[in-house]
């Protein structure tokens, strides 16, 4: 809900206020039984000094009345309408005795100030005012009746009675004034522990803000609140520490707008017209802090006042410049360890190449060469059953296993069907051989155009192919294996599928196996991507989704 400010009243402000000074219901239900018990006392006396003056009993009758209509009034709970009827009931209640009984020399015109006093206290200067001119008004009038002789003839009255009602006039006025100041000792009490509460829970106000602030300055997450009334934007203090403003500071929507980056400042436009519209928001934007670019995180929610209206947007702004520090520092950290990678890789299969070749040229040659005159050799030596002819044929078939072994070399090295044939007739060659070897079926299916791949691409295929047959014959204890390659619309997608144990003990991801993170690592260097897809006991399926742009398709 919106805050409204509201004056505190200073302390003699406090002082003259109606709620502070309005009796209590205590002190009427006091005071209304000592009118009634005045009125009972007073029959009584009527009774024993002057029975024959029944008219007399009319006072008491009308005294009785007033303090029944108030009882009756504060049962209601309706304190202001027992209060009137109290007050102008005791005027006109004097005022009847004033006039049967010898106007102004009447004793009981002495109680109009105090009266006029009470109706000032507990009603209003108004009605004391109003009071104190009809109060003249009777005054004048009694002089003047008196004058002319109108005034009803005064009853003989006996001086008891005289002392008997100025005893109860003052009984009551002791009474009253010893409730009432029990009454209002009693509230300045109250007020003073009421006061000391909240004294104390200003402290403790203070106290939570302290920490609050101490723990959004630990966190850097500052609080603000945007007033939709007013337009303003109320900042805690951490939240003007990282706009670099004076605490206490209030903005608005366009001034947060100033310290956006200009390449943000449609976006944050954006989210806030969403917001106002009742969406909650959680984004991240830069902001411009003294020619300084810095992170921020935003987020917030919009609130309703009790009529169902917006009233406000309360939320949190998070300082995350050194989180984003640390991630371009990382993002170039990886970079930089792709093209290094990517770097060795390369090297890695140009030493392959080399080696592969230098094999092929010179001691592969060499071996055959070698070959060709050992079996010149044995066949013109006569087959004789001696040692030598055993040796001889031995020897031949030693070297012709020695040649098989440096070809098989050089096809892990590099096949050379590769280089000759293309990516597809590698594949399929070395599937084929994979399957002789391993002593289980394999396929392979292709789609699409794949001649003009360029060497790097072609290489990094054939050896993501290559280790993930090499992890099918090492762990997958399958008897079918499966290689798909299929050329798409700006990219390749490879897939290799074997029916054997699956690997749910190491992980769909492949942590813990290296061949499958050498294959992960592969992809990633040419900016694919790379998912594994596994159940135990129904085989692994892996799939390499990989972009054949500018950057990977030139060899």
């Amino acid at each position: 809900m919106r805050e409204q400010n509201k004056s505190l009243p200073a302390a003699g402000d406090d002082f003259l206020r109606l709620d502070f000074w309005e009796p209590s219901p205590v002190f009427f239900k006091y005071t209304i039984t000592a009118l009634l018990a005045s009125a009972v006392a007073f029959v009584i006396v009527i009774r024993i000094f002057a029975p024959e003056q029944t008219i007399r009993y009319v006072g008491p009758a009308l005294a009785a009345l007033v303090g029944a209509t108030g009882w009756f009034l504060l049962g209601r709970g309706r304190m202001h309408a027992a209060i009137n009827v109290l007050s102008f009931g005791s005027w006109i209640l004097i005022t009847g005795i004033c006039v049967f009984n010898g106007g102004v020399r009447t004793p009981v015109i002495f109680a109009y100030p105090a009266l006029i006093f009470l109706i000032g206290w507990m009603v209003s200067p108004k009605a004391a005012q109003l009071t104190g001119y009809l109060t003249v008004a009777n005054i004048a009038g009694f002089v003047v009746a008196e004058s002319v002789g109108v005034l009803p003839t005064q009853l003989p009255t006996p001086p008891i009675m005289y002392a008997v009602v100025q005893i109860l006039i003052v009984a009551l006025a002791t009474l009253l004034i010893v409730f009432l100041v029990r009454s209002y000792q009693a509230r300045l009490e109250e007020r003073r522990s009421v006061g000391m509460d909240l004294a104390r829970h200003s402290q403790d106000l203070e106290a939570s803000k302290a920490e609050l602030d101490h723990a959004q300055a630990v966190a850097k997450i500052g609080s603000w609140v945007y007033e939709i009334g007013s337009a303003t934007l109320r900042l805690s203090d951490e939240a003007c520490r990282i706009f670099a403003v004076p605490a206490g500071v209030q903005g608005s929507y366009e001034a947060y707008l100033e310290w956006v980056h200009p390449e943000d400042r449609d976006f944050v436009a954006q989210v806030w017209r969403e917001v106002l519209k009742g969406m909650p928001f959680d984004g991240e934007h830069r902001i411009m802090i003294g020619g300084e670019v810095r992170w921020v995180r935003q987020k917030g929610k919009l609130e309703f006042s009790a009529d169902g209206l917006p009233d406000r947007v309360v939320g949190i702004t998070q300082d995350i410049t050194e989180r984003k520090e640390s991630e371009h520092a990382l993002a170039r950290q990886r970079a930089e360890l792709h093209d290094l990678y990517r770097s060795l890789q390369t090297l890695r299969e140009d030493e392959r190449t080399k080696f592969a070749r230098e094999l092929h040229d010179d001691t592969g040659h060499l071996l055959t060469a070698m070959l060709m005159d050992l079996g010149w050799i044995d066949a013109k030596w006569p087959k004789d059953g001696s040692p030598i002819s055993s040796k001889l044929a031995s020897a031949v078939t030693l070297g012709a296993q020695v040649v098989d072994s440096i070809r098989g070399i050089m096809e892990d090295l590099r096949p050379p069907i590769l280089d000759e044939l293309g990516l597809v007739a590698a594949i399929e060659s070395f599937v084929a051989n994979f399957a002789t070897r391993a002593g289980i079926r394999g396929d392979l299916v292709t789609s699409g155009e794949l001649t003009e791949l360029g060497d790097r691409l072609a290489t990094d295929i054939f050896r993501i192919v290559q280790e993930a047959l090499n992890n099918v014959v090492k762990h997958a204890k399958a008897t079918h294996a499966s290689v798909s390659l299929t050329r798409t619309e700006g990219a390749i997608v490879l897939v290799i599928q074997d029916d054997g144990t699956g690997m749910g003990h190491i992980g769909k991801n492949g942590r813990g196996h290296f061949g499958i993170q050498g294959i992960r690592e592969r992809v990633s260097m040419l900016d694919g991507t790379f998912a594994v897809t596994s159940e135990p006991g129904r085989g692994v399926r892996l799939e390499a989704v990989i972009p054949t742009g500018p950057a990977t398709s030139v060899g």
